[in-house]
């Protein structure tokens, strides 16, 4: 996400429905660090993964770890979020992962751990299936905010002002019953209308 100033961020906190456990499979190979630090789940599947390898002829291990070290290659790839097409074979590869693979009980997989590029492999992404998230997920609140500076050199993050914000959800209509007064002072709400075109 490399939203510009002006444009509208919606924050949403979701709460679990039921306890249950998701199986996850990670994307995990080729993560080194660029400042020598540790990403824990990482390494917790490196050591797994070496462990699995005894269980496999050295040829055989060599032809899955390619295509592991393939996989890990594609999500950890820098793209421009404007051409679709540098997605292809993560998208691939996480159709497969998601549909078409099972574990050892035959379970199906529910989601796909890996990590963030934008931290550059310090913190994780997890890709849950849409039904999955549907019957584990509920909607508990909203905020909206409106982006008002970029990162720089000095500010590693983006500046956001308040809007509004809701925990009245109708589930029924699919509605978001946003609160009627801004955080903001009017002054503030019309220079953002007006500047950005924006609409409430």
């Amino acid at each position: 996400m490399k939203p510009d100033i002006g444009d509208l961020i919606c924050i949403s906190t979701w709460k679990l429905k039921k306890d249950d456990n998701l199986i996850y499979s990670p994307i995990f190979k080729r993560w080194e660090l660029e400042d020598g630090s540790v990403n824990l789940n990482m390494r917790l599947f490196e050591t797994q993964y070496k462990n699995l390898s005894k269980h496999y002829p050295k040829n055989v291990f060599r032809q899955i770890d390619l295509k592991n070290e393939f996989a890990a290659d594609e999500f950890k790839k820098k793209v421009d979020r404007n051409i679709p097409d540098n997605y292809i074979f993560s998208a691939f590869f996480a159709n497969e992962i998601l549909y078409n693979f099972w574990t050892d009980e035959g379970q199906a997989i529910d989601a796909i751990l890996y990590p963030s590029v934008a931290s550059k492999g310090a913190f994780d992404n997890i890709a849950i299936k849409p039904s999955v998230f549907d019957n584990l997920y509920e909607l508990h609140s909203v905020k909206e905010s409106i982006v008002v500076s970029r990162p720089t050199v000095r500010y590693k993050g983006y500046g956001l002002d308040g809007l509004s914000e809701s925990d009245s959800i109708d589930f029924k209509v699919g509605k978001v019953n946003w609160k009627s007064n801004f955080f903001q002072p009017t002054e503030k709400m019309d220079f953002f209308i007006k500047n950005y075109s924006l609409k409430f």
